[in-house]
């Protein structure tokens, strides 16, 4: 009650002062009623003293002191807005805006305010990494992708080793997301890859990689790219060996149809056929005949004769039924590898197929002539000689 009296008696004084000397009454009582009552006693002092002197910053922390010890969000709010618009040097406003800042976001869950606030703060303090780390959270919680991208590229300028990585990769994801440019999606993921060692982390970025180039189109640098990750998977580890088969599959076909390339697609379609084993007949058959085809085409067109003839050799085993091939066989045996005896065994089974089949007698015999098999020459001789219209 004595307080409270003494209050009231300083208001009646200040009434009878003059301007220039009220202040220190108005002081004077908001330092009684801060220290001995309540701070809603002393807020209407400080709002008089104020009022006084509305250029002074002292009041308004003093103001903004009240406010958070009662835990009045709103309020604290405006007072910084005031102190803020008093146009103070650049690390007292940093302070104040990032203190409205979390205000804004925490307490008064405004993120479009927060925003703006720490967008004050950096450019009260463009160096502040923590102001823009806030900056990209908020901006990303909110939808403005266009904003975090800046934030982000702002944050990856200055980063180095793993946050490097961490920054581009989260920067590629947007462009190859929401901002649909996966171009620039490719051009982060590069920078990523120059910070990265190796690793798994090195070969998912070279999946990511691989991903937007092609969608932005680049097929050749997809190749690339997908080549690069199927180089640093260790053949000899069984945890790779499904995703090996896949990108030797993707590439080969790749190559053969939209990149036009089918000899350089040879080495992956031998790989795949090699990787999906002597059981891949039976385990996939569709996708081994695919690959078994390709590679034997492959090999036709680049003449390489000794594993075309290795090739061939390995199909007819499994379908000995199949007679252009055994005379295929025959005529590589013979006319490239300079092999008679097993080229007259390859005529030999093609004619044994299809007793009609000229060209078999006729190369069995050629192989017969060579190897100085005269009974041979003469028994395909009178088969010929037994075929209708010879």
């Amino acid at each position: 009650v004595y307080k409270r009296q003494v209050l009231d008696s300083l208001e009646a004084q200040a009434r009878h002062l003059p301007h220039e000397e009220r202040a220190a009454v108005y002081d004077r009582a908001a330092q009684l009623a801060e220290e001995h009552l309540t701070p809603d006693a002393a807020m209407p002092w400080l709002e008089r003293l104020r009022a006084d002197r509305p250029e002074d910053p002292e009041i308004l922390d003093r103001i903004a002191a009240l406010h958070r010890t009662a835990e009045r969000p709103d309020a604290l709010a405006r007072t910084l807005e005031a102190a803020i618009a008093l146009d103070p040097e650049a690390p007292r406003r940093f302070r104040l805006e990032r203190e409205r800042a979390a205000l804004y976001e925490k307490q008064l869950h405004l993120p479009g305010r927060a925003i703006e606030a720490l967008e004050a703060a950096r450019s009260a303090d463009p160096r502040a990494r923590d102001v823009l780390n806030d900056l990209a959270r908020l901006q990303a919680a909110t939808g403005r992708h266009q904003e975090h991208a800046t934030s982000l590229e702002s944050l990856c300028a200055g980063a180095t080793g793993a946050s490097r990585i961490a920054l581009c990769r989260e920067l590629a994801d947007l462009y190859a997301g929401p901002l649909a440019a996966p171009g620039t999606a490719a051009r982060h993921l590069w920078s990523a890859l120059a910070e990265c060692d190796g690793g798994v982390q090195r070969i998912e970025l070279l999946r990511h990689l691989a991903r937007a180039f092609q969608d932005a189109g680049r097929n050749d640098l997809w190749a690339r790219a997908t080549e690069g990750e199927l180089a640093l998977l260790d053949p000899a580890e069984p945890v790779f060996q499904e995703r090996r088969l896949e990108l030797h599959r993707t590439l080969a076909e790749a190559y053969q149809a939209r990149l036009g390339a089918p000899h350089r697609g040879l080495a992956h379609w031998r790989a795949l056929l090699d990787g999906l084993g002597s059981d891949g007949d039976e385990s996939d058959p569709l996708l081994f005949e695919a690959a078994e085809n390709a590679v034997i085409a492959g090999l036709r067109a680049a003449g390489n004769h000794v594993e075309l003839e290795r090739r061939l050799r390995d199909r007819l085993q499994r379908r000995p039924d199949d007679t252009s091939e055994w005379l295929e066989l025959g005529q590589l045996r013979e006319e490239r590898m300079h092999q008679p005896a097993a080229a007259a065994d390859a005529y030999r089974r093609a004619h044994t197929l299809d007793a009609g089949c000229l060209p078999g007698l006729r190369g069995l015999r050629r192989a017969a002539e060579r190897l100085g098999d005269w009974n041979e020459v003469a028994r395909t001789l009178e088969a010929e000689l037994e075929l209708p219209d010879q």
